[in-house]
């Protein structure tokens, strides 16, 4: 009698692919916003808000990131993926902070 692996017995079914377009979406609104944010910065001379949709166009970039980390198999290759994601969007978000303080 063989006893399966424990990443044989577990079905993932369509789970990682609902999660990742879910990620996508966020990803897509995020861009969205940060094009609408960039414009109106643009239209009303305010370089708060170009920053912030700046920062929401480089977020939709590291959402879009983590959608496709979310169906990689590989778990090393994830991991990796979303650590640069997560530290990336912490930066951003400081930023963005920081400018929408000071601007």
């Amino acid at each position: 009698m063989t006893v399966a692996s424990p990443e044989e017995s577990r079905d993932l079914g369509l789970q990682a692919e609902r999660t990742a377009l879910a990620w996508r979406r966020t990803g897509l609104t995020a861009f969205v916003l940060g094009l609408l944010l960039v414009r109106l910065g643009l239209a009303d001379g305010a370089p708060a808000e170009v920053a912030a949709g700046g920062a929401a166009l480089a977020t939709s970039a590291a959402l879009g990131a983590i959608g496709r980390g979310a169906v990689l198999r590989d778990p090393h290759r994830r991991r990796r993926l979303l650590g640069c994601c997560a530290t990336g969007m912490a930066v951003l978000s400081t930023a963005t902070v920081a400018t929408v303080l000071i601007g």
